[in-house]
């Protein structure tokens, strides 16, 4: 596991370091909260180590922070504080916390938890693996409607690569000449279920599609998602178009057959 450890103090985060480098986990360590943030933004860690008092950011606001950006994957974060500190604890845990322990750390006990972490976090990525070999487009977004994951059927579906469009607004996916975006990936929230439209994609080759969309909005502590299943229907459409065409002209000639001719008359 990639661990990102915040601890202000180097004499109580060598030996935490140093244990979880023999265990073979790799440690990026920081010194305060705001360091914490910024090494997050820098490169996502599978579990984050943080200590509750630290200068210039606290452990709190950095745990609030971090889990604002976690998007559709979770990433746990533990903290770390003495025994009498009640109020940091339910603070740290308020602000988004899964776990803490307490000081000074008892490396069995926090080899223990990052086991039970690592098995969360195996369940998570089988499922993202599910989720990317899926038939149907599967995005999340967010509230305002910037993606938060995109998976291979996306990609083939739009032809953008996820690292291309994840953290963008996915109505760059949506052809302005498809009518109204649907309202939860517009950024209005609605009290309905799922959402359930036909709309005009575009691909990034410029090309127009029709596509069928399902939203379904997840309630979050950390800010609501907005799942997308999104359907290429370019072949259905076609084929109800010749169904309609062949119903009012001939099949051989492609004239205009008399159930035609009687409409076009009758107007």
């Amino acid at each position: 596991m990639h661990v990102l450890l915040a601890d202000d103090s180097r004499a109580t985060s060598l030996p935490i370091q140093r244990f979880m480098e023999q265990q073979g986990h790799e440690v990026t360590y920081v010194q305060n909260g705001r360091l914490a943030v910024e090494a997050y933004q820098a490169r996502v860690p599978d579990l984050v180590l943080m200590d509750v008092i630290m200068p210039e950011m606290d452990g709190v606001e950095a745990t609030r922070r971090i889990k604002a950006m976690t998007g559709a994957r979770w990433v746990p974060v533990m903290i770390m504080t003495s025994l009498s500190a009640k109020e940091e604890i339910v603070s740290t845990l308020d602000a988004g916390a899964d776990d803490y322990l307490i000081k000074p750390v008892v490396f069995e006990v926090l080899e223990a938890r990052m086991r039970s972490m690592q098995r969360i976090a195996t369940l998570q990525d089988s499922l993202f693996a599910i989720l990317d070999n899926a038939f149907e487009a599967i995005i999340t977004t967010d509230e305002a409607g910037v993606v938060q994951s995109y998976n291979k059927s996306a990609e083939k579906i739009f032809g953008y690569p996820a690292t291309h469009m994840v953290g963008k607004k996915v109505t760059r996916l949506i052809s302005e000449r498809g009518g109204a975006v649907p309202h939860q990936w517009g950024g209005v929230s609605t009290a309905q279920g799922v959402q359930d439209e036909r709309i005009l994609g575009l691909r990034t080759s410029g090309e127009v599609f029709p596509m069928r969309v399902a939203l379904t909005e997840v309630k979050r502590q950390q800010g609501n998602l907005i799942i997308g299943m999104v359907r290429d229907v370019s072949e259905e459409e076609a084929a109800r178009q010749r169904i309609d065409f062949l119903a009012l002209h001939d099949s051989l000639t492609g004239l205009p057959n008399r159930p035609h001719f009687h409409d076009v008359h009758g107007r």
